[in-house]
């Protein structure tokens, strides 16, 4: 029964391992047809990002209410992660996993991450 188990948890597994091959596949595919070098940019705009000081992560999370930029700002990265909207959901993606533990967030159970965001990308 044991060994019956295991395979049935392999089976999964190797189901997983091919769907993820799948998604790889696809995502190589898109970027091949990156004529407008979004992928670049994206990339060079994410290094930027990295360079900011955790203190200032902090400073946008800490708004009660953040000025309406921000809070537009934040809204459009929130769409581009395919999360909800919310000034709730962007202090997530701008918090720590030691932050986002309390708050139920389930990757800073596994993941260390000083802001979220940066881990995502």
């Amino acid at each position: 029964k044991h060994n019956e188990s295991l395979n049935v948890i392999q089976n999964c597994c190797d189901e997983i391992n091919l769907q993820i091959q799948d998604v790889t596949r696809s995502i190589a595919i898109f970027w091949e047809g990156d004529g407008s070098r979004a992928r670049q940019a994206f990339a060079v705009a994410c290094e930027e990002l990295k360079k900011i000081n955790a203190k200032d992560w902090f400073k946008l999370r800490r708004y009660h209410e953040p000025p309406q930029f921000i809070a537009k700002l934040l809204s459009a990265v929130c769409n581009i992660m395919q999360v909800d909207d919310s000034w709730e959901m962007s202090k997530i993606l701008l918090g720590s996993s030691k932050n986002n533990r309390d708050k139920g967030d389930e990757d800073s159970i596994w993941q260390q991450y000083d802001v979220k965001l940066l881990f995502l990308l």
